[in-house]
């Protein structure tokens, strides 16, 4: 992506946190964790992550209650010194700035570091402060990475539950944080409850894709009625997301009113889709769904699993509406270029995941709350498939790199309350409970365990 970027002129900037033992760089205090991602011309890209081991220094009380890391658990992490450490981490950085929160923080335990381990320093002018920025902008505000946050609508969710499984700051967590806040700094964060605002930042996007010459392909996913486009059935969800010289960008989902023609059983076991629970949303033909698709899509290619499937009750739907049809010129179809790769093997959505090591866990928990398949997820899944059949896949996902952080999980320690909360409720209280179930369930229920106790 560094080379991509410099042949195609792109900006590209790294956003970096650090974690460390202590708050004194100059004073013993080492790194232990380093996050860090890339933005190129204003888009999330590529990320780095390591433990690191601190030699033998204890971590403070603080800071173990901040992260959950302690100086046993990261005893069999790398050194800093160690090539899959600052190596890897000087290749991720290159040449780019480094933007950090409170910067002089992050540059001395980072400059500290690499000169114990023979390495050069990084100058201070190569470093943007994203504290300083937001003092600059909200000079009577409090600007901690939280406050930003809050303040540009950005969602915490992950910083409880970071990656790792742990409960506490991670250094990738915040990095992606304060990548987004630096985004809302300089203007460029894609407002998503502003649709024209949206559309906006889609069509730039698509307009540099054009300029620089980048490939940008969308992969799409239907949900239907039934199966038969030329026999009545019609679409009731559209799910897409586009790939942008192998990234992936904006996304596109709409429910749709069928227009009184009813969902199958099988359909909405699938789904969870009904006539009754679609009838409120836009018909294909209404300007917020055929217009804005057609927008989303552009000239690109449209990438889906069973083309033929997805592009008859697509161009059946804009027959209706009186729109231009897609021409199969136009569509690329996953299933055949996994036939060919995978000639022996099933190659189902589901099986191709499996085979390119894709959680499906969004699949029965998908963006609309509901349990069972989604447009969306099922187009976001599709993507990491079609870049896995194109050897394009981030190698985050390789079973190697699963494993390690599947041990980081095992290993992090689970935090639990010294002292269990005394329970509120009163001897009345939980007689009268006890009474509803009682009166309640009989039987076999299990709640007669709840009952007995």
């Amino acid at each position: 992506m560094i080379n991509s970027g410099k042949e195609k002129g792109l900006l590209r900037e790294v956003v970096l946190d650090v974690e460390t033992t202590g708050l004194e760089y100059d004073g013993g205090d080492r790194i232990i964790e380093i996050g860090a991602v890339e933005l190129v011309d204003w888009f999330l890209g590529e990320k780095f992550e390591r433990l690191v081991n601190p030699q033998g220094v204890e971590v403070s009380e603080t800071i173990i209650n901040l992260t959950g890391l302690t100086k046993e658990k990261l005893a069999g992490k790398p050194a800093f010194d160690d090539s899959t450490v600052v190596d890897e981490l000087l290749d991720f950085i290159g040449e780019s700035r480094i933007i950090a929160h409170k910067a002089s923080f992050h540059r001395g335990f980072l400059n500290a570091e690499l000169i114990r381990a023979n390495r050069e320093i990084i100058p201070a002018e190569r470093w943007i402060d994203s504290l300083e920025l937001a003092r600059k902008q909200f000079p009577a505000g409090r600007n901690s990475l939280d406050k930003l946050c809050e303040r540009f609508k950005i969602s915490l969710v992950d910083r409880p539950k970071a990656h790792t499984g742990r409960k506490g700051r991670s250094a990738l967590v915040d990095s992606r944080l304060l990548a987004k806040v630096y985004l809302g700094l300089n203007d460029r964060l894609s407002p998503e409850l502003n649709i024209d605002e949206e559309k906006k930042v889609r069509n730039r996007m698509i307009s540099s894709a054009k300029e620089k010459g980048l490939l940008r392909e969308v992969v799409l996913d239907v949900e239907t009625t039934g199966f038969e486009y030329d026999g009545g059935d019609r679409i009731i969800e559209i799910g897409a997301v586009e790939l942008v010289d192998w990234f992936l960008g904006e996304e596109f989902n709409r429910l749709v009113n069928p227009q009184g023609v009813e969902v199958s059983e099988t359909i909405i076991n699938l789904t969870g889709l009904t006539k009754e629970k679609l009838s409120g949303e836009s018909a294909f033909e209404d300007s917020t769904v055929v217009d804005e698709l057609l927008d989303f899509i552009g000239e690109s290619k449209i990438i889906a699993h069973n083309a033929s499937f997805d592009r008859g009750f697509l161009n059946a739907e804009l027959i209706r509406a009186n729109r231009e049809i897609i021409p199969a010129e136009r569509w690329i179809d996953s299933m055949e270029l996994a036939r060919k790769q995978f000639p022996a093997g099933r190659n189902s959505l589901d099986k191709l995941c499996e085979r390119f090591k894709i959680s499906t866990v969004d699949r029965t928990n998908a963006h609309t709350g509901r349990k069972g398949h989604s447009a969306l997820v099922d187009s976001r899944l599709l993507a990491k498939v079609y870049l896995g059949l194109n050897d394009r896949l981030s190698p985050e996902l390789n079973i190697d790199e699963e494993k390690k952080v599947q041990e980081i999980v095992q290993e992090r320690p689970v935090n639990s309350r010294p002292n269990p909360l005394e329970s509120l409720l009163t001897e009345a209280e939980r007689a009268a409970h006890k009474e509803f179930l009682r009166t309640t369930f009989n039987g076999d229920s299990n709640w007669r365990h709840y009952i007995e106790v």
